[in-house]
């Protein structure tokens, strides 16, 4: 019977003299909630972190499914929040058969003054939580905001990387509607926040075997 350490053995890549090579990961960040105070505004605004080996499976995924079946928000592009419960439970299900890791930090909103601010500062959290637990080689591909837009977001991921010796990381921001494998790590990221925004958490159960969380400023 094969076992699992053969299983992964397997599918670790050779070069062509047939000696190990460092995996490549793939890196997708996206945020859920929002950075409002108002009254309907998110109770906790959280950023998500898929990280794949297998980056072609995300794009496989999200080519499959009907986009829209909820709303037509964002029509061309598949996302959480305008995909029926079905999609939903299935993209996750199909994403975790890809055997990825995923990070996520849940910020509470009392302390936010300047919200660019906020989800530049998340931002980096998120990708430190990545770089000081990934080896090897990370493309970090980040889903377009206006806090991060005009390179500011390829700035701040190479500033972190530089500050951790890291010289083997890719940054890119890139608009999601324009990458499916970060229109597939959106049902990650809508996971996460339908559990600490809607008190939903049966969305984030098929992924909890595979994520980390951390919680800063306040408790839960």
């Amino acid at each position: 019977m094969t076992t699992n350490r053969t299983r992964i053995v397997k599918k670790q890549p050779r070069d062509e003299k047939g000696r190990w090579t460092v995996r490549r990961h793939t890196v997708l960040i996206d945020e859920s909630g929002d950075l409002g105070k108002k009254p309907g505004a998110s109770k906790k605004f959280t950023m998500s972190a898929t990280i794949t080996t297998h980056p072609q499976d995300l794009v496989a995924i999200v080519d499959k499914h009907p986009k829209n079946t909820r709303n037509k928000k964002y029509p061309g592009e598949l996302k959480f929040s305008n995909s029926s419960d079905q999609v939903r439970n299935d993209v996750l299900d199909e994403l975790m058969g890809t055997d990825p890791l995923i990070r996520s930090v849940i910020r509470n909103k009392h302390d936010i003054t300047n919200g660019g601010d906020t989800y530049r500062d998340t931002t980096r959290e998120i990708i430190s939580d990545v770089l000081d637990t990934t080896p090897g080689k990370v493309d970090i591909i980040m889903d377009n905001h206006d806090a991060i837009k005009n390179g500011r977001g390829e700035r701040l991921c190479k500033k972190i990387a530089d500050g951790k010796g890291r010289t083997d990381v890719e940054c890119t921001v890139v608009p999601s509607k324009d990458s499916p494998m970060l229109q597939a790590h959106d049902f990650v990221a809508g996971a996460v926040g339908s559990k600490h925004n809607n008190d939903n958490p049966s969305f984030f159960r098929k992924i909890a075997r595979r994520t980390t969380e951390r919680e800063i400023n306040g408790e839960k």
